[in-house]
């Protein structure tokens, strides 16, 4: 198997959010954009629970905006609510379910693995990520215009941590929306998740990204892939 197959078994599983504070529309203030984070999030089966970074979540009183990737399909988008099901403070990660998500595209997809082994440096690793979406506000009617896009990037591993929160290292920058994204081998197991990157400035001569291992929640995610 090459990346290519590798990422048409990971990618219906990608999920794009944005979360939004729940706006004012007051006329006469012009486009005011509430807050918001945005990220990428691993859809972990027909259980509807979605495996993220912890920081990309907010609180259950804010608007949740996805984009789901159904296999040789256009992506849907859709407002929807979200339960906050289990967070892992020290690996930043967290785990929130959507019961409303229509997941029954997964029904002609193969089965999300993981893999718990810990990859050596060189290893060459893909992920999905979605870049910082752009978000517009049209206070007349109401209404949000929003667009969400998934793209794959290659790295390779430069470094594994062990303590106290083991993460891998990789060769290069995560886009701004990425974290929450999956990071798989090229036998499509998923192997981490996308937590943050480092940036190339005068004090760093090369930018990096940080992925918290699932083998960190090893003992609890098959709880939520049942």
């Amino acid at each position: 198997m090459n990346f290519a197959s590798a990422a048409e078994l990971v990618g219906p599983y990608i999920i794009g959010m944005i979360f939004l504070e729940k706006p004012s529309f007051q006329p006469g203030k012009g486009e005011q954009i509430p807050n918001n984070s945005c990220g990428t999030g691993l859809l972990l089966g027909k259980s509807k629970y979605i495996l993220t970074a912890k920081h990309v979540i907010r609180p259950t009183n804010w608007h949740m905006f996805i984009s789901s990737n159904p296999p040789r399909k256009v992506p849907t988008s859709q407002w929807l609510d979200f339960e906050i099901c289990a967070e892992y403070d020290q690996h930043d990660l967290a785990i929130i379910r959507v019961p409303e998500i229509d997941v029954s595209f997964l029904d002609q997809c193969r089965k999300l693995k993981f893999e718990y082994e810990i990859p050596g440096y060189g290893t060459p690793l893909g992920s999905f990520g979605c870049p910082l979406p752009k978000v517009t506000m049209n206070p007349r009617e109401q209404t949000f215009d929003m667009e969400l896009q998934i793209r794959f990037k290659s790295y390779y591993v430069a470094m594994a941590h062990h303590e106290p929160s083991e993460y891998l290292i990789l060769d290069s920058f995560a886009y701004g929306g990425h974290s929450g994204g999956p990071v798989f081998d090229w036998q499509g197991r998923v192997i981490g998740i996308m937590v943050r990157s480092e940036l190339k400035n005068k004090d760093m001569e090369v930018s990096f990204s940080h992925a918290a291992m699932v083998r960190n929640i090893r003992n609890e995610l098959p709880s939520f892939l049942k």
